[in-house]
């Protein structure tokens, strides 16, 4: 599978054992599913659907943000911890400003390693 895949990105490469990972972004098109899926089938790839767990990569970034969703009141969980470490921020439009205020304030000053905050809060 050539890594310029608009549908995901090459996470690792292994040449020696012939494993390469991908991550599929979730909004990828059907038609880059498709473009992967047959392209891997073509090249006679084995394919391991594997579900992506933030919290296994990520166990101290995803604790201080669920701690921050809880102490702030928030109802839904508005942080993703992609792959690559970034993080997707999508507040439910239900909150209530004053939990989704209390919330950005506290991750400007959240210490979190290993994640980029995107978009830069």
């Amino acid at each position: 599978m050539a890594s310029n895949w608009k549908g995901g990105r090459l996470l690792t490469k292994d040449d020696a054992q012939g494993l390469y990972r991908y991550w599929a972004y979730p909004g990828r098109t059907a038609s880059q599913a498709r473009e992967f899926m047959f392209g891997a089938m073509q090249s006679g790839l084995f394919l391991d659907i594997v579900a992506y767990d933030e919290r296994l990569p990520f166990r101290g970034e995803r604790t201080a943000l669920d701690q921050i969703a809880v102490g702030c009141g928030l109802t839904h969980d508005p942080f993703f911890i992609t792959p690559v470490g970034e993080l997707e921020i999508n507040f439910d439009i239900a909150e209530q400003p004053k939990a989704v205020t209390c919330a950005t304030q506290k991750l400007k000053r959240a210490s979190l390693p290993n994640v980029a905050k995107r978009p830069a809060i």
